[in-house]
């Protein structure tokens, strides 16, 4: 709005103008889907209620979407969304009314595609593969009504709490009228979200919404006094919440790393030692350079030689410097770099 008032003005027009002109299709599709998500029997059994949002996308995140793909402010068409939040019944015991919360997402999805058939690649699994900040939803884009518009619409579905995190931010768990007082198992964060729920996280949900935090915080740590303020803003902005590229480890974890990011990146990722030992990888069984670019889906192992020599090691790490993408496994390449440098000195 500030920065760039002109587009800013020019966009807003173009979204309102658009989903005026859509929004009896809109509302349509709304009572579509409600009415399927009523009749639904499963549903009924394992949710205590799921709701139904028709909104307009944020005029930021079409400005992005526009930028990513070079199309002019007149060429937006996809404006819409109807968002699915579920509030899953509370579960104590096992039986099929257990059913974990991501599989009560993953059976609305099938729902959705009963009745639309999602258009070819734009389905986003945010849940089997969050974004940094904890983000958690399942996105599928549809065409509702075989028309002369041929009406793009976006849904998106999440449970109460994925919500929660998705307006309000991970903080929103552990405010402060919401901490749990007494003694918390090891593993287990408990609190309340803002309606006064109580929340319980087991280890991997617990690290996955603070993870990002404990990033920043390490980073912190590591950085001070190495770059300024703005530079740091910059590597969390550009290394953490920028575009990703998701790979695995050997172990079939999900390891998620800057798009453009290189085998370099994901070892000192992994650990410093495991970065500063290695001496080559392999990408799906094949070996690989470790300047190799890393794509979606690639399975990485790294080879790591314990006995290298300083001046080898020096020498690489000078190469590997030109080849990291992340400021994170520069640094800890200069940071090594400079105890060899004393060593030999020495």
């Amino acid at each position: 709005m500030y920065m760039n008032p002109g587009d800013f003005a020019e966009l807003r027009k173009r979204v309102d103008d658009i989903f005026k002109a859509h929004e009896q299709e809109l509302e349509e599709a709304n009572k579509i889907l409600k009415q399927k998500i009523a009749e639904d029997q499963f549903l009924d059994l394992v949710s205590v209620e799921t709701e139904v949002r028709s909104v307009c996308k944020e005029l930021y995140s079409i400005y992005k979407t526009a930028l990513k793909s070079k199309s002019s402010l007149n060429e937006v068409n996809q404006v819409a969304q109807l968002r699915i939040i579920i509030k899953p019944k509370s579960c104590n015991g096992v039986g099929p009314l257990c059913t974990g919360q991501q599989q009560i997402c993953y059976h609305v999805l099938g729902l959705v595609h009963g009745i639309w058939t999602p258009i070819p690649q734009a389905v986003k699994d945010y849940i089997a593969t969050p974004k940094p900040n904890g983000y958690q939803s399942l996105h599928t884009t549809v065409i509702p009504f075989l028309n002369e518009s041929m009406f793009h619409l976006e849904v998106q579905i999440r449970t109460e709490d994925m919500d929660l995190i998705a307006e309000r931010g991970i903080a929103a768990h552990y405010s402060g009228r919401g901490v749990v007082s007494g003694p918390v198992r090891p593993g287990i964060s408990s609190g309340r979200n803002l309606d006064g729920k109580v929340i319980c996280l087991n280890n991997t949900g617990f690290a996955l919404r603070i993870g990002w935090l404990n990033a920043i915080r390490e980073w912190q740590e590591e950085f001070v006094g190495n770059m300024s303020s703005r530079e740091f803003v910059d590597t969390i902005t550009r290394d953490l919440l920028g575009s990703r590229v998701f790979v695995f480890t050997p172990k079939g974890e999900i390891k998620n790393l800057p798009k453009g990011a290189t085998v370099i990146d994901y070892a000192y990722l992994i650990h410093t030692e495991i970065g500063n030992k290695m001496v080559a990888a392999k990408v799906n069984g094949n070996l690989v350079s470790p300047i190799h670019a890393l794509a979606n889906a690639e399975v990485v192992e790294i080879i790591t030689y314990d006995k290298l020599s300083s001046k080898y090691a020096f020498q690489r790490h000078q190469q590997w410097l030109q080849h990291a993408k992340t400021r994170s496994a520069r640094h800890k390449i200069m940071k090594v770099g400079i105890i060899i440098i004393d060593f030999l000195h020495y």
